[in-house]
């Protein structure tokens, strides 16, 4: 190859993350250690062996650390209520509220969630 040639490829390489650059393949995203304790379903939580606080958050684009006292930790946001439309002989249909308009869905009695049991156990009262 020319050296336009490597030159041009090492430029797309790295524009893509594919290199780093001194010419060796870039490091794989890291992830939490195996230790870390779960806060939520994007975050977990991991104290390293000189004692720092590590929160590490999934992302779209890979994982994030950052310390403890800088980050936010995120509560589960529940979302808009859950509402049953109708309670059928082995199945129950919901419907929630949704950026793009209401969702509605059946679902068996007996496949039903935490939060679906709950609202079928409040419709029938």
């Amino acid at each position: 190859m020319t050296n336009m040639v490597k030159t041009i490829f090492l430029s797309l390489a790295l524009s893509l993350g594919l290199a780093a650059a001194d010419g060796k393949p870039a490091a794989k995203p890291v992830g939490p250690p195996a230790a870390a304790e779960r806060l939520n379903d994007t975050q977990w939580k991991h104290t390293d062996s000189a004692g720092k606080v590590w929160v590490y958050t999934r992302t779209p684009f890979g994982w994030s650390r950052g310390a403890e006292k800088n980050l936010e930790i995120k509560e589960k946001d529940p979302g808009p209520p859950l509402e049953v439309v109708e309670i059928r002989d082995k199945e129950a249909v919901f419907q929630r509220a949704t950026p793009f308009g209401k969702s509605r869905w059946t679902k068996a009695l007996s496949a039903l969630d935490d939060a679906e049991k709950a609202a079928v156990d409040a419709a029938r009262k």
